[in-house]
């Protein structure tokens, strides 16, 4: 079982670092991206605090893994780890079923997930979190009381020293794909062999024999006379507006422009 402890300890501060990491290279990213999720929650009067909150949520993620990372006030920090992943794994649920962000940005712009897998990471996460809490009292730190408060606020430093880096200069990793040296043009374009948006089409049927209606995609109305044939029992009612079912490549840039 401590095997089991100390690489679930492992494995959500690394996941923990990283996610504070890539936020924390662009602070004003993060509360953009807290502004979509307090307009979609109806929290506009949150509106002008974003950037604060955004700050402080980077830091607190940061620390609470530097903290597991170094098994250093793990009590303290596995219930930090817990009181995130319970707040953000139901609220990714919501995201999920309704959509009304079509990216959490949980990893900054570092990876994108879609709603679902962001759900489906969180769930995965919980797991080792909810061990490390209920085994919170198992963990022995070599560290003095003193050393491991000493080693949150260095974790402190390192987060706050990035943050502030990327906030007056450029970011010291930069994920978007405006990134200095980027040539514009190149990402604005769709490989050649990229996969293409995809449409279709319903027939809407009628069943002159029992009246029901039916719907078909009309590459099936189009190969099977059944259908349309001579003697046939269908009866065309009206085809549908193209709807598209599977959305094809997106290039990195493609939504600039100069005016």
């Amino acid at each position: 079982m401590k095997v089991v402890r100390n690489i679930s300890r492992i494995f959500v501060g690394l996941v923990f670092i990283f996610s504070g990491f890539v936020k924390a290279v662009d602070p004003w990213g993060t509360s953009i991206k807290f502004n979509d999720y307090f307009y979609a929650m109806g929290l506009e009067f949150l509106v002008p605090w974003a950037f604060v909150l955004g700050v402080i949520m980077i830091a607190a993620e940061f620390v609470i893994g530097f903290s597991l990372l170094a098994c250093s006030k793990v009590k303290l920090a596995s219930l930090g780890a817990l009181i995130f992943m319970s707040i953000f794994t139901p609220i990714t649920l919501w995201l999920a079923l309704e959509n009304p962000v079509s990216d959490c940005g949980c990893f900054g712009d570092a990876i994108k997930l879609t709603n679902w897998q962001t759900f489906y990471k969180n769930i995965i996460i919980l797991i080792p979190t909810i061990l490390i809490f209920v085994q919170r009292n198992k963990f022995n730190s070599k560290f003095s009381n003193m050393m491991q408060w000493n080693i949150a606020g260095i974790g402190a430093l390192i987060v706050g020293f990035i943050m502030w880096y990327s906030f007056v200069h450029l970011p010291i990793i930069d994920f978007l794909p405006y990134k200095e040296g980027t040539h514009l043009p190149d990402l604005m374009k769709a490989p050649k062999d990229a996969p293409k948006d995809e449409y279709a089409q319903m027939i809407t049927l009628k069943d002159t024999t029992s009246g029901k209606e039916i719907e078909i995609v009309v590459n099936k109305y189009s190969s099977d006379s059944t259908y349309w044939g001579k003697g046939t029992k269908y009866k065309y009612i009206s085809i549908s507006e193209p709807k598209l079912i599977k959305k094809g490549y997106i290039p990195p840039i493609h939504d600039f422009n100069i005016f």
